[in-house]
């Protein structure tokens, strides 16, 4: 996963809840999330500090998807 930035996880988050919608059985944006974040940490080609990097930022686009979807708190 080279070059994965906070706008490449606000991507994949946004593809999956889409794709969640013709699903006959969907998951929950949280359960994607956690998807996610284990699919960084079982990744054996990229470092430790690679891995907190891609978790911050799939954090951060988390985060900005959820705003979208419900607005600020």
């Amino acid at each position: 996963m080279p070059n994965e930035n906070v706008e490449y996880f606000r991507n994949q988050l946004k593809d999956s809840i889409m794709s969640n919608w013709t699903a006959a059985r969907s998951k929950e944006l949280s359960v994607i999330l956690e998807d996610c974040k284990k699919h960084i940490a079982d990744n054996l080609s990229i470092t430790s500090n690679e891995k907190e990097e891609q978790l911050r930022y799939l954090n951060k686009a988390y985060e900005k998807v959820v705003e979208e979807l419900v607005g600020c708190e």
